[in-house]
Order: structure tokens, then sequence, then C-alpha cells
């Protein structure tokens, strides 16, 4: 389980990662900011990303999962945003997190379930099904396009 707890060496062009690689930072004003969990999430499994800086921008974190494996995408070839550019693919599934959810020190986690739904809790606080008809029998990795307002996620493990 620990090891879900670091984000993939491949990533958009504009992300940095922290030494341990559990943080990821978006570089530039806009764009080409998707990461991707090092390892597919297993059901039930809980994972927590805090959003550790926000500015005033529109738009929120993108998040969701991928039946593709990250080690196999060349980061050069990688869009610049989650949604659509990648959503609109097989094996993508993603949306934007809500804006009133999407300030420094908000934590996330998320669950995929045996019956192929993502549920999301903000804040300890269950908020319901955030993705439906997922291939929960197949790997899936957590994706996050470090989108509009959030510029920056931690990994944590959830109860933190």
């Amino acid at each position: 389980m620990h090891d879900i707890l670091c984000f993939h060496c491949t990533h958009g062009s504009a992300v940095a990662l922290s030494d341990d690689k559990s943080i990821a930072s978006r570089t530039s004003d806009y764009g080409n900011a998707i990461v991707f969990s090092a390892q597919p999430i297993k059901v039930g499994q809980k994972v927590c990303v805090e959003l550790t800086q926000s500015t005033e921008w529109m738009g929120a974190i993108r998040i969701g999962v991928t039946s593709h494996d990250p080690a196999k995408m060349p980061p050069a070839t990688l869009p610049r945003y989650v949604s659509p550019d990648l959503t609109r693919k097989d094996g993508y599934w993603a949306k934007g997190l809500d804006e009133s959810y999407a300030k420094t020190g908000c934590q996330v986690t998320l669950s995929v379930t045996q019956t192929g739904q993502i549920v999301y809790y903000v804040n300890k606080h269950k908020c319901g099904v955030f993705l439906s008809r997922l291939p929960a029998t197949a790997p899936l990795w957590l994706l996050f396009d470090l989108y509009g307002n959030t510029t920056a996620i931690k990994l944590v493990h959830p109860g933190e």
C-alpha cells in the first residue's frame, strides 16, 4: 500500500516532483501538469491527496484514473490537459473537483469500489461517487491534472 503514496516519474513537462515523489507542483502558469500514481490503485484502497497550494485562477484539479501504464507513455507525448485531451480516448476517466473544495489544506480521499466506482471524501466527509463505470478488474493508475487554482498536491496517508 505504501507504493501508491508517490507519483510516477512519467509526468507533464510543467511538473516538478519532490525528492521522495510525494509532492507534485506545477512550475508554469497553466497546462502540461499531468501526474500519475506510481502504482495502480487496488479495489478498496484509500488514497488521500492534500492540496498544498492554490491560487485564485478559474477551475480546479482534475482527478481520475487510467488503465494505461504510465511507464509506457513517453512524457513528450502527454497532452496539455487531462480533459478533454485524454478523457476522449479509451482507458481514461477524469473530471474536475468542485472549486469550493479546491483550497489549500483540503484533503481528498479516493477509493475504487468492486462495482467500478470512485467514491470520494473531502476532509473526511463522504461526498459520494466521483466517477463510475470503471473497469474495476483492470489495473487503474490515479491521474491528476494540476489545473486552474490547484498548483501543488501531496499524497498523504488517509487520516493524517
